[in-house]
């Protein structure tokens, strides 16, 4: 097997390399040579172990493994394991093959075919959350809560949600076959692949006075929807706003922060910080502000820059926010590297976003200032919640 041997002089030449500097290093911090050898560290003995174990490994698939080894597979296997051991929930390995479906027009969007995917925790598979209407999701049958375990044939556990959705979008017209569980029954569907138009913002009123204004993903046509519906619920007579985030995946920043410094006076909207401690920062300048009450609307699914948005409105006490819980946690910069010699891509943290005090999003997320109690399986307690804390301040003046 010729890769199989490319493989071994890689993890051979990696390990030469890391000898190399492993001596280099001890020769200039200890500068001591005794008896002709050079006597390492504990830890980078211990680093050099990690190494040879990689070669042993590789001779011991060699040796006894019943099957054909399949040299490619191998070595994207200990490529992605290699990033995947970051840990950070965020970097991945991509092959090329996987790479090409990516859709760099619809950055940060989880919206494919009509269909709104997550990836859900417990099964590894992607998630339906959403299907909109008039959508080829939708005309398919598609249904929330249902699993999209396979497509065009390849399995979909453990697969990264921008791959799921690069192989589900393509060109207008042609078919993409999913296989989807719903419940215990399995069905395989083909798809019509089309470009919607989704709304992805919504508006009404919750009584007299208080306007209702829920965003879906700040993607697409969501800043000029979100300015529609800021008009439609003022010329209904709100004097306040509740914005549900609820479930919002999150979307693109820039889309995001344009939506903010509508709610925002003169500041900071949010920072960003690299490995140098320097990154963006995005102000809102106070032009075509909307000055009346506000609370926001959050759960565990509110992720990404719904909670950079979230905390734009926090931090600047713009606004309460409510929810029976934290936000996801789940927003952070990520870069792309390619890998010139192969095709193949490289996904990195590299970059993390702060509110405008400085608190840090990703993991804890976004904490409500107010938690409300669900108790009741037919009302949006939640919801009861903000309107009675706007009622609450109408009533104050």
């Amino acid at each position: 097997m010729d890769k199989k041997k490319w493989i071994f002089l890689l993890a051979a030449a990696c390990l030469t390399t890391v000898i190399v500097a492993s001596v280099l290093t001890y020769f200039i911090v200890t500068n001591r040579i005794d008896t002709g050898e050079i006597y390492l560290k504990t830890e980078t003995y211990d680093e050099l172990l990690q190494y040879f174990e990689l070669e042993k490994m590789e001779e011991i698939i060699g040796r006894y493994y019943i099957r054909e080894a399949d040299a490619d597979a191998l070595l994207v296997g200990t490529l992605k394991g290699m990033v995947e051991g970051l840990g950070d929930g965020y970097s991945q390995f991509y092959t090329e093959e996987e790479y090409q479906f990516f859709d760099e027009n619809s950055e940060g969007s989880c919206i494919s075919e009509g269909m709104l995917l997550k990836i859900d925790a417990v099964s590894g598979y992607p998630v339906v959350k959403n299907v909109f209407a008039d959508t080829p999701a939708y005309e398919a049958g598609i249904g929330v809560g249902d699993y999209v375990v396979a497509i065009d044939g390849i399995d979909t556990y453990s697969m990264d949600l921008d791959v799921v959705l690069g192989r589900i979008r393509g060109i207008d017209g042609t078919f993409v076959e999913l296989r989807v569980q719903s419940g215990d029954m399995e069905d395989v569907l083909t798809l019509v692949r089309k470009s919607p138009d989704i709304q992805l913002v919504f508006a009404s009123m919750v009584n007299a006075k208080i306007g209702y204004i829920n965003i879906v993903e700040f993607s697409g046509s969501s800043v000029e929807e979100f300015d529609s519906a800021l008009e439609t619920v003022s010329k209904e007579g709100a004097e306040a706003i509740v914005i549900d985030l609820r479930g919002t995946l999150g979307g693109n920043i820039s889309q995001a922060v344009e939506i903010a410094d509508k709610l925002l006076d003169a500041g900071t909207i949010a920072y960003t910080e690299n490995k140098e401690g320097t990154g963006l920062v995005w102000e809102s300048d106070a032009e075509e502000l909307w000055e009346k009450p506000l609370v926001l609307l959050v759960d565990g699914d509110t992720s990404g820059v719904a909670e950079v948005f979230a905390a734009a409105i926090q931090g600047r006490q713009r606004g309460q926010i409510v929810g029976t819980t934290n936000t996801a946690g789940k927003a952070a910069v990520t870069s792309y590297f390619e890998i010139q010699s192969t095709g193949d891509v490289i996904k990195l943290l590299t970059a993390e976003y702060f509110s405008p005090g400085g608190i840090q999003i990703d993991e804890e997320g976004v904490l409500p200032d107010v938690y409300a109690e669900k108790t009741s399986d037919t009302e949006d307690t939640t919801l009861l919640c903000a309107a009675e804390l706007l009622k609450a301040q109408l009533e104050e003046g």
